[in-house]
């Protein structure tokens, strides 16, 4: 991960890869915090963030940085991020993929699996707004 901090006041820039090497060579002058090749993390470090933004990275496995990406998408502000983490839950895949594993845990009889259409089940899923796809994954609370 590279970022780069860009002053205000138009004099040179660094670039960074952790706290320490932020806190390092920053001085007392307003930044402009630009990702160089960590699109993956949930939101944009600011000089205000800067510290929640590494606490994040270095703690949170990539199941949940997604779930804050999706979190984010969804307005949540970044000091809500944690608190919430625990109320989502995400599925890698699609709707119907998504609906196909729900079928598959309550192991219907093969008789009872002729009758059962997975298309009307995968559209009800979708109608109810529950659930909501997002990068590759279905996110629903619980």
């Amino acid at each position: 991960m590279m970022l780069y901090a860009q002053p205000y006041n138009g004099t040179e820039g660094f670039y960074f890869n952790d706290l320490e090497q932020y806190q390092t060579r920053a001085k007392d002058i307003e930044y402009e915090l630009q990702r160089i090749n960590c699109e993956d993390y949930p939101f944009e470090p600011s000089q205000c963030n800067i510290e929640l933004f590494f606490e994040l990275i270095d703690e949170l496995t990539l199941d949940e940085l997604v779930k804050c990406r999706f979190l984010v998408s969804q307005g949540y502000g970044v000091g809500q991020l944690i608190e919430e983490l625990d109320n989502w839950q995400c599925f890698e895949g699609t709707l119907q993929e998504y609906a196909e594993e729900l079928i598959q845990d309550i192991e219907l009889t093969p008789m009872l699996e002729r009758y059962f259409d997975i298309e009307r089940y995968t559209h009800d899923i979708e109608c109810e707004g529950l659930h909501t796809e997002f990068e590759g994954f279905i996110f629903y609370e619980g």
